[in-house]
């Protein structure tokens, strides 16, 4: 396999805000314009409609949405604001969920007099990989991933990212093409293994 290309998308790829956060959508009304994101680390987030940069044409359960948090000054509780929806260059903010916490509980919420709801996890990481790459082609989705290894992988996260990729194209169904990018990004790995890749592999 070539090395990837740096086409002007790519070098856009990688522009990234490290202070934003990742959620999904646990409800939304839309005819209220707020809801809840869910996330792994900072718990449930109030959002509105009014916190994003670009208003969405819809907003859906199980959306991924970037964020930052910011308190209510009535009540204190956390709000998200500056919210988007996922961009090609959040991937790295995307595999900023590899190796640590990255379950969202899902369940819906527990009505008056009702018995609570059973747990439903998700991993935010496939979720948010899912939205990213629902856009793109094979080829480009090869090139995103092998992109990130040449130019952003922490070498002690080799190993979450692989388990990632390989769940990811675990997930695709019968699509042989993306069946065959594990092995195709592995191999790239293989092609570009460092003395510090090979003593963690």
């Amino acid at each position: 396999m070539n090395r990837p290309s740096y086409t002007p998308i790519n070098r856009v790829l990688w522009q990234i805000d490290w202070a934003m956060i990742l959620g999904t959508v646990k409800w939304y009304s839309r005819d209220k314009g707020f809801g809840m994101l869910e996330t792994p680390s900072d718990g449930a987030v109030f959002i509105h409609i009014n916190s994003f940069r670009s208003k969405p044409i819809e907003i859906f359960k199980m959306q991924v949405i970037a964020f930052n948090k910011r308190k209510d000054r009535s009540d204190q509780k956390v709000a998200a604001a500056d919210s988007r929806l996922l961009e090609h260059r959040d991937f790295p903010l995307v595999m900023s969920l590899s190796g640590g916490p990255n379950q969202v509980n899902l369940a819906d919420a527990q009505r008056p007099g009702q018995p609570p709801s059973k747990p439903r996890f998700h991993s935010l990481l496939l979720l948010a990989a899912d939205q990213l790459f629902r856009s793109m082609d094979v080829g480009t989705i090869q090139d995103t991933l092998c992109d990130y290894v040449v130019k952003e992988l922490d070498e002690q996260l080799l190993i979450p990212f692989c388990e990632f990729v390989e769940r990811w194209t675990a997930r695709q169904g019968n699509d042989p093409a993306k069946l065959s990018l594990s092995t195709e990004v592995f191999a790239y790995i293989g092609d570009n293994l460092t003395p510090s890749i090979l003593f963690r592999v």
